[in-house]
């Protein structure tokens, strides 16, 4: 099942690093925000992890994704 993009925005981490992980780099959350809505439209759906790290994200049976 896909998800969508991970976006990512890391102060330790460089843009390499993160897209060596399949991350996309952000350079905000306002940035990630933006591209999620351009790309997906107005209507799109976004979670935001704030400690991405210490998070397993799952998504639930029967939600559209």
């Amino acid at each position: 099942l896909h998800a969508g993009e991970i976006q990512a925005y890391s102060n330790g981490m460089n843009d390499q690093d993160l897209e060596n992980v399949h991350l996309v780099p952000v350079s905000s959350l306002d940035a990630g925000l933006s591209r999620a809505l351009e790309e997906h439209g107005a209507g799109a759906r976004v979670a935001v992890l704030p400690d991405g790290p210490y998070v397993i994200a799952q998504i639930a049976e029967g939600i559209p994704s």
